[in-house]
């Protein structure tokens, strides 16, 4: 059986400007375009970079609070009957993304990952 290594990285950052402008920083610090589609069933901006679908999607955290999240991740379907070790690059990503003027993102903490849980695609 082979084994397969992927990326993958989830972040956060508060939805203080409209989605167009963080849009733009991000397309511009990742390389990649994004065009409206959906990730994960939501929908979502939507690109590909170094074999990951990138997805940039509104949301709500803690106390009701908009945020936008971004993550990048492979296909999973196309890990199936596979060995697969998963590298998570969050922190090269926020890095990449502070020094190319795209903000302050960071990794969601768990607080935040149970907020973002209490809300469906309705109450966005």
């Amino acid at each position: 059986m082979s084994k397969r290594t992927f990326l993958t990285f989830s972040l956060r950052i508060d939805a203080t400007e409209p989605l167009q402008t963080v849009k733009a920083r991000v397309e511009a610090a990742l390389g990649c375009g994004l065009q409206g589609g959906s990730f994960a069933g939501v929908p979502a901006l939507v690109g590909e970079i170094l074999g990951m679908q990138i997805g940039l999607l509104l949301w709500r955290g803690i106390g009701g609070a908009y945020v936008y999240q971004l993550h990048g991740c492979s296909d999973q379907r196309t890990l199936h009957n596979v060995e697969w070790d998963e590298i998570r690059i969050d922190c090269a990503i926020i890095d990449l993304l502070r020094q190319k003027g795209a903000g302050e993102w960071r990794q969601p903490t768990s607080e935040e990952h149970r907020a973002e849980g209490n809300y469906d695609l309705e109450d966005v």
